[in-house]
């Protein structure tokens, strides 16, 4: 009996992570930092993520011991559409057309950076696996573009443009803030057979301007992704 007991507060004392991710949604707990490194997302039309919602996703855990729950745990790990990979805390302009304006996870996100640049992402869809194919993005803001200033603190902010517009190097034509912007990124990643278990690809660039990588989720269907991108789960 002593033995069944052990056991069954070990299960509850773990069942939280195990549960954390099934299925893909909002968390109903404070993450822990060792969870940090899984996203969770549901599909719009695959680009329905910017101007959506950012979720904590902690519905009911107290993580600053307030007796109140709802915390931000310090992770925004649920979006639509795919996921913000926060992986610069970003500084201020020293000098350029944004002299001043504040960049990066802090600035943009509320986040500190918990990835690493560079280094893969995976996805895996719920009832396809790897069958579903996403883009790895970093968005800048061309240089006409003004940083945003808060009316009531003056303070500036320049988190991209929301447009990934990446250079072609095999396009001579493409000329860098005319046609292109030269500092945004994208990985484009098609999706793996059905029946693996995830699909993976590393960008070769660094976030975006707002300090992170944004996913993608690509939802149309095709002979091998079929009904690719409901939900599902994003690492880095």
């Amino acid at each position: 009996m002593r033995n069944m007991m052990i056991g069954l507060i070990a299960l509850a004392l773990i069942a939280p992570v195990a549960i954390a991710h099934t299925p893909p949604g909002p968390k109903n707990f404070c993450e822990s930092s060792n969870d940090w490194s899984e996203h969770d997302f549901v599909a719009g039309n695959g680009h329905l993520l910017w101007g959506s919602p950012l979720q904590d996703g902690n519905l009911l855990g107290d993580c600053n011991g307030d007796t109140v729950p709802g915390d931000y745990d310090g992770h925004l790990e649920f979006a639509v559409g795919g996921g913000y990979l926060a992986a610069a805390n970003g500084g201020v302009y020293a000098s350029g057309p944004w002299l001043g304006a504040s960049w990066g996870s802090v600035a943009c996100l509320g986040e500190n950076a918990d990835h690493t640049p560079a280094t893969e992402v995976s996805v895996s869809a719920t009832g396809t696996g790897g069958a579903v194919g996403f883009s790895v993005t970093s968005d800048y803001a061309r240089d006409a573009v003004p940083a945003d200033t808060d009316p009531q603190t003056g303070a500036q902010t320049i988190c991209g443009d929301h447009l990934i517009e990446p250079c072609d190097p095999t396009s001579p034509t493409d000329v860098d803030q005319v046609t292109c912007n030269a500092k945004d990124g994208e990985l484009i990643v098609p999706p793996a057979a059905l029946g693996s278990l995830s699909n993976a690809g590393t960008p070769t660039f660094g976030p975006g301007q707002n300090g992170a990588y944004v996913v993608f989720i690509d939802i149309w269907v095709n002979a091998t992704a079929p009904g690719v991108g409901v939900s599902g789960h994003i690492h880095m």
